[in-house]
């Protein structure tokens, strides 16, 4: 993925580490618009270990470059991993 990455500071509430935040966004099993939320994606995907991390963010629309903005970031809840057809024995 070779996009401009931008950081909330509450992508980090749940003690993500940028670098696994990063590795997640290039491993992506899953990346779409959230269902009935204007602006907001979810992505699924895999951190340095291996495990499943879910992403969600924005896109910045900047004149140049393709800009988006990660505010949560945390392990897959159950609920995502059945959303996105992503399960335990996929991680």
């Amino acid at each position: 993925m070779d996009i401009s990455i931008k950081y909330s500071r509450s992508a980090f509430k749940r003690g993500i580490a940028e670098e696994d935040i990063r590795h997640t966004l290039i491993n992506v099993l899953y990346d779409n618009a959230i269902h009935g939320a204007k602006d907001k994606y979810l992505l699924i995907g895999k951190d340095r270990r291996g495990d499943l991390l879910e992403i969600m963010y924005n896109i910045i629309n900047d004149a140049a470059d393709e800009v988006i903005c990660v505010f949560h970031a945390m392990k897959n809840r159950d609920e995502f991993a059945a959303f996105s057809g992503i399960g335990e024995n996929h991680a």
